[in-house]
């Protein structure tokens, strides 16, 4: 899906004071909960952004997600269904008086209006290039024209073998995003959406057919509503790997990340 950038990122301005971070949300239940803001120099920060799209039946919403490469960010697939427009915003502090300033010089050097939203294969109404079915579940790929901003990097990823052999039940996940930063559901306002914020939890297990991985942690203390596509992570030998995709979950003590491989995004879309 190509998206006219110039003009549709206007659009995203436009709804930012109305902004739903849960419209776009997959189940309705997907933000970091009882986190911690993330330091500027923290490593988390400098690989993870933020998203704004703005859907075609008229919502908009926040997602997150991790850089792939210069102009791609992988992402959730349900943060770009009905997708007309977007940005991609690179900072740690709050998001939305980046993009409702945008073409002022500091906001104009971290926004980006995106230009293609592509699902993985599997995804609802996704099928691979050769028609097989091939399934990698709730992953996407969103583009921007322009490079790693200064202070920023890619995402390093594992092998499938290498995550089999390294992450075992009860290893420590750390999960980050720029969501909601509670979970009540009663209150529509943005809630302290728009800051990036992590949390620490546990792996449990990971699915039979390699589609997802299940994290938990203490009651209060999880991902939720506009924390989807952003990142569940684990360190190794002093290095930061993104093993997952926010999915979905229960805003309460779990979530369900799609697993992601270096295997898996040699199938990229894009």
């Amino acid at each position: 899906m190509l998206f006219n950038s110039s003009l549709s990122l206007l659009a995203v301005f436009a709804t930012l004071t109305t902004l739903n971070p849960a419209a776009l949300a997959y189940n309705g239940n997907n933000g970091i909960v009882g986190g911690d803001s993330v330091a500027v120099n923290d490593p988390i920060a400098r690989q993870t952004v933020g998203l704004f799209f703005e859907s075609n039946t008229g919502g908009s919403g926040i997602c997150s997600g991790s850089i792939l490469r210069a102009g791609v960010i992988l992402t959730a697939a349900h943060c770009i269904e009905n997708a007309k427009a977007g940005a991609v915003v690179f900072s740690n502090d709050n998001l939305i008086p980046l993009v409702q300033t945008f073409g002022t010089p500091q906001a104009s050097s971290q926004v980006y209006p995106m230009t293609n939203v592509k699902a993985f294969p599997g995804f609802p109404g996704e099928s691979a290039a050769d028609g097989s079915t091939a399934t990698f579940e709730d992953l996407a790929l969103v583009t921007y024209n322009g490079p790693i901003p200064q202070g920023f990097q890619a995402a390093q990823f594992l092998s499938l073998s290498q995550f089999e052999n390294s992450v075992k039940s009860g290893a420590p996940v750390e999960l980050a995003g720029y969501g909601v930063i509670n979970n009540d559901r009663a209150d529509t306002s943005l809630r302290g959406a728009g800051t990036l914020r992590k949390v620490q939890v546990k792996f449990m297990s990971k699915s039979n057919d390699n589609f997802d991985i299940f994290v938990g942690g203490r009651a209060g203390h999880i991902t939720c509503s506009g924390d989807s596509g952003g990142p569940a992570m684990v360190t190794l030998g002093g290095q930061i790997y993104v093993v997952g995709v926010l999915s979905r979950g229960d805003c309460v003590s779990n979530s369900i990340y799609t697993l992601v491989t270096s295997d898996i995004l040699a199938n990229s879309p894009l």
